[in-house]
């Protein structure tokens, strides 16, 4: 698993990137002190969850999440935020942040967090490797049918649609 921590108090960000390394220290865990900071990377859909605070300068919280869910749909967000105002959350839930937290942080709460989001990501990629293994049997079948001259029209058309690289005759 691959987790972003993001917060603009350098100390924050070390001890909740030591919180989750202890807990899973086969996790890679990158930190970060700002929105802009994030934006600029180019793995950004290889993280499976972010954990930000909401309030950070230049660039907040939720315009870097909303950038970030775009990117990368299937991030599992965590909000850390020192502010219990309802619009903070409402604003967090509607960018489908999984769980706002408030500062100051309780190690067991981001322990919880981590179990119940890790579950989830790993059902994800196990639906997503057996979409796509699905697929390839799929197309396999019907380039069989193709090669033994069974293939439909619509078959066809849907072997050219998946053979990116193959060429079809």
């Amino acid at each position: 698993m691959k987790v972003l921590v993001v917060d603009d108090g350098p100390r924050h960000t070390r001890i909740l990137a030591q919180i989750i390394k202890d807990y899973r220290n086969n996790y890679e865990v990158v930190e970060a002190i700002s929105g802009a900071e994030v934006l600029k990377r180019n793995d950004l859909k290889e993280f499976d969850l972010v954990f930000s605070d909401i309030r950070m300068p230049g660039i907040d919280g939720l315009s870097m999440l909303e950038q970030l869910s775009r990117c990368n749909p299937r991030i599992k967000i965590v909000i850390i935020s020192g502010y219990g105002e309802f619009e903070y959350a409402r604003k967090a839930l509607s960018l489908n942040a999984c769980q706002y937290i408030l500062k100051p942080i309780n190690p067991k709460m981001i322990c919880d967090v981590i179990d119940k989001l890790e579950s989830s990501v790993i059902s994800q990629r196990n639906a997503q490797m057996y979409r796509k293994k699905l697929s390839s049997h799929y197309r396999n079948h019907l380039i069989s049918r193709w090669l033994s001259g069974k293939c439909s029209d619509d078959e066809y058309s849907e072997i050219k649609k998946t053979s990116r690289h193959a060429v079809i005759i």
